[in-house]
């Protein structure tokens, strides 16, 4: 229930402003977490596009590696991590999500 609410809620907000960099950051958060990587990837990198120096810019790329985790890509996603880290070293999700923490099963 919560999470069509958050689909709903994300839609009107994009409705209001499609321009809206935070808009499209949460809602490829919103995505990332009901396993929708291609809306996450088109959400957040149309985001990145809109915004590329945005101070929110980490979330973007933490749900970008969430979509690439969900798809078992899991080097893209130590990658897009890492991104996150170098776009703020003091986020804690980011942090936590250190590329060095990420290691594939075959490896």
């Amino acid at each position: 229930m919560k999470r069509a609410r958050s689909c709903v809620e994300h839609q009107r907000a994009l409705s209001l402003n499609s321009s809206c960099a935070v808009a499209l950051y949460f809602g490829a958060h919103i995505h990332a977490f009901n396993g929708n990587s291609a809306a996450v990837s088109y959400y957040a990198k149309r985001a990145l596009r809109l915004s590329p120096f945005d101070t929110l810019s980490f979330d973007a790329h933490n749900a970008l590696g969430l979509g690439a985790v969900q798809e078992a890509r899991y080097d893209k996603a130590a990658l897009h991590f890492a991104n996150a880290v170098q776009a703020n070293t003091r986020s804690a999700p980011s942090i936590s999500c250190k590329p060095s923490r990420w290691r594939s099963p075959d490896a």
